[in-house]
Parts: structure tokens; C-alpha cells; sequence
């Protein structure tokens, strides 16, 4: 066995029952898949609902543990209510995790949970990610942080185990598409949904609609730039995306890159 599998799932029993916060993502599926495994009827996924996750999110993840047989928490959580959080300051990922985990926190500690879980791990301190903050404050365990176990390996394990979510593309919430300082709302989340998914429909990858005020910048992965401006997608592209009422469409000549919005604030330190 894996030497870091073997000390992960050490961990893991250290608890006599879990809270798991799943997103249904790579990590939060492994971490939920191997906690089931070593405290078998003793774990609870805990998945938030919010505006800044796209329609199939939930679903998908409320099918994966179903078919684990793992008990789950559905937590409809108003993010938006905050207004703090709708304006969209710098510190926005911090102010979301903080009310997002606050919520989960308290539904773990009632289910009888020693501990909430979180998928966060170690490749995650590369970027500007101000949510490690509210997770640290609020006491939740990362166990692929602390053990120092990152994406390669956290897909390499989910492979082995034979889970579907082991290739999902990376993800994040939709709120990241929309430059700090612009009012987040439900219809432009809804929005931004609706550009990716016409986006994925024409066959490209690696696919994000970053908003910059009236801008909808078009991110794909860079080795399909070139195939936007075959057969006149670019044209369906444009068509579409002023039809959702954005006055200027843009091509990020860069391609899709992780953390984009926050490079700015990584160079002002």
C-alpha cells in the first residue's frame, strides 16, 4: 500500500465518526470514498447548495454518495444575502468559506460528528486562496493538506479506487468568473452558467466566461484557440453571447488559466 495512503487512512480512523463537506469534486470524492471505506456507517457528507455552483453540481454530487451508500446533508446556504459577499471584495473567497463552513460546522456538530473534513490539499497554497484562512479559523481538518498530498496524487489514488470523478476537469465556483468589485447576482451566476455550457456544446475544453464589468472574455484550453475561428464558431459564439446581454465578447488569446483574476493581487502582494 501507498506509504501516504496507509498515513491517510491512519488518520482518518483517529475519529470514531466524520463530517465530510463534498462538493462532489476529485478531492472531496476521495476523501469521502476512503473515509467510508475505514469508518463504514460512521460518515456524513455534508453538501452546500449555493448560487455559485452550476445546476448539476449538487446532483452529481448526491448520486456519488448515494452509490456509496454514505448518509448526506443537503444544506441550501443564501450567500448572496450577504452583502459583504455580493459586492465581491478581494477577500470574497475568505468571507464565502467562512459562512459556507460556519453552516456546515454547525449541522456536523448536531449529526454527532467529532470532526468536519474538507478536500483542500496541498497544490492549494500555489494560488492566492484566501478561503484557507476561514478554514483554519473555524478548526476544519484538511487531511490531504496536512499530510502534504496533492492533485497528481490525489487523482492517481482515485484512479486505482475506480472512481468516476478521478479525470474531472478542475473546477470552481462560478463567482470566480466575475472581476472583484462587480456585484456578484443570481441572474449573472445564471448567466455565466448558461455561456459555458453553449460553449461546451460546440466540443471546447477547459471552458470559462470571466466577466471584466461589460466584457465577456472567452477562456478555452490554448490548443483549441485556433479551432474558434473554424467553421465560423466564432461567429455563433458572439452571436449567442450578445444575445445574453453582453456588450463586448472578447477571446483570452492566453487560453484558460487557473486563478486568473487573482494575478493582480498576487503581484501587489
Amino acid at each position: 500500500m501507498d506509504n501516504n495512503l496507509r498515513k491517510l487512512k491512519a488518520l482518518i480512523r483517529s475519529y470514531s465518526r466524520v463530517a465530510v463537506a463534498f462538493s462532489g469534486g476529485v478531492d472531496s470524492s476521495l476523501l469521502l470514498a476512503i473515509s467510508s471505506e475505514e469508518l463504514p456507517g460512521n460518515v456524513l457528507a455534508l453538501t452546500a447548495r449555493t448560487p455559485f455552483q452550476s445546476a448539476g453540481e449538487v446532483e452529481m454530487a448526491r448520486n456519488f454518495a448515494r452509490k456509496l451508500g454514505v448518509s448526506q446533508e443537503i444544506i441550501t446556504v443564501n450567500i448572496l444575502e450577504n452583502e459583504a459577499i455580493a459586492s465581491n471584495p478581494t477577500n470574497r473567497c475568505y468571507l464565502c468559506k467562512k459562512e459556507i463552513f460556519k453552516t456546515l460546522l454547525k449541522v456536523a456538530k448536531k449529526k454527532g460528528c467529532e470532526v468536519l473534513f474538507d478536500g483542500t490539499n496541498a497544490d492549494d497554497t500555489k494560488d492566492y486562496r484566501p478561503g484557507l484562512k476561514a478554514i483554519k479559523e473555524l478548526g476544519i481538518e484538511s487531511p490531504f493538506m496536512k499530510l502534504g498530498l496533492g492533485k497528481k496524487w490525489i487523482r492517481k489514488q482515485s484512479k486505482e479506487l475506480n472512481l468516476p470523478t478521478w479525470d474531472l476537469p478542475a473546477n470552481a465556483c462560478l463567482a470566480s468568473r466575475i472581476s472583484y468589485h462587480t456585484r456578484i447576482t443570481t441572474d449573472l451566476l445564471r448567466r455565466i452558467e448558461e455561456g459555458e455550457n453553449f460553449l461546451k456544446k460546440l466540443g471546447l475544453t477547459g471552458v470559462r466566461l470571466r466577466i471584466y464589468n461589460d466584457v465577456a472574455c472567452v477562456e478555452v484550453d490554448p490548443s483549441q484557440i485556433k479551432s474558434i475561428f473554424e467553421d465560423d464558431k466564432h461567429l455563433l459564439i458572439l452571436e449567442k453571447i450578445k444575445e445574453m446581454g453582453f456588450t463586448v465578447v472578447a477571446l483570452d488569446l492566453e487560453g484558460h488559466v487557473s486563478g486568473k483574476l487573482n494575478r493582480r493581487i498576487v503581484e501587489i502582494g
